[in-house]
């Protein structure tokens, strides 16, 4: 049945290289008339759907997490690694190992997270943190800067970790980055699907997404590995269990109030073994 006007769904988008392909179909493809399409940077994206003024958004693993566990989850659908991200970096100037100050992203509370996890949990060096805009080549002797996104991929050529990839070698299992995340009672089945097929409609258009990305800017080859090699777009079972992992650590170390589980839309639950993890 076809939604009047007032029942459109508003939904989330961040102006992100990779996130691209899932919305494809949204914006350029055949679901472009369908839905209000809000779009906004994670922290703005995530304020407007705990108020109530969007539907859904591709939000962070720990904004879906947030809000009590209330949010729900396209089930299916992420942004996530398993192994190398290229696009999630902690820059730093000289040993890793002598890094006494890191600059967090401050769009990101999730590879914020996985820094100090990473940093304090499997290094066991305990640097100072603050907040802010990362500035890669201008950080000093001893310093880090982590960078998301656009910025971190802009600057890969630069002495970094790669968080993906330091993921993957410490726990052996992918990591997700974000998620369609939704009101509780937002979106059914229908929207999934539609979701789903403007996923499948922006992997099969690659190569227009890879030549738009050109027009911006951004060199071609790289666009096409980071798209299609870098990044996965299925929430699988490799991608839960990491997803579980990440949220299981972070509760242990005290740097997110985990819920014990992360609801579906369907009725399905994403469920925390609540183990204690030793640091």
């Amino acid at each position: 049945m076809t939604r009047i006007l007032k029942n459109r769904v508003r939904l989330g988008i961040v102006p992100f290289l990779n996130v691209g392909p899932l919305v494809h179909g949204l914006t350029h493809g055949s679901l472009r008339e369908r839905y209000d399409l809000v779009f906004g940077h994670p922290s703005d994206l995530a304020r407007r759907l705990a108020a109530g003024e969007i539907d859904a958004a591709i939000l962070s693993v720990t904004a879906a997490a947030g809000n009590g566990g209330s949010f729900e989850i396209v089930p299916g659908i992420a942004i996530a690694s398993d192994g190398p991200v290229e696009s999630v970096r902690l820059f730093h100037r000289g040993p890793l190992r002598s890094v006494r100050r890191v600059i967090l992203d401050r769009r990101s509370l999730t590879s914020s997270i996985l820094v100090r996890l990473l940093l304090d949990e499997r290094l066991g060096i305990r640097p100072h943190y603050d907040a802010g805009d990362p500035d890669p080549p201008g950080i000093a002797p001893g310093e880090a800067a982590l960078a998301i996104g656009d910025t971190g991929l802009r600057y890969r050529a630069l002495p970094s970790l790669d968080l993906g990839e330091a993921w993957r070698d410490w726990t052996g299992l992918a990591f997700v980055y974000a998620v369609w995340t939704a009101r509780p009672g937002a979106l059914d089945e229908e929207d999934v699907r539609a979701l789903h097929a403007s996923r499948a409609e922006g992997l099969a258009a690659m190569d227009a997404i890879v030549s738009e990305a050109t027009r911006e800017g951004w060199p071609a080859q790289l666009v096409e590995s980071y798209l299609t090699r870098a990044i996965r777009y299925d929430l699988d079972g490799r991608a839960v269990d990491g997803l579980i992992e990440f949220l299981e650590r972070a509760s242990s170390a005290g740097l997110l109030d985990a819920p014990p589980a992360l609801p579906l839309i369907g009725g399905t639950r994403i469920r925390l073994r609540g183990r204690t993890l030793t640091r």
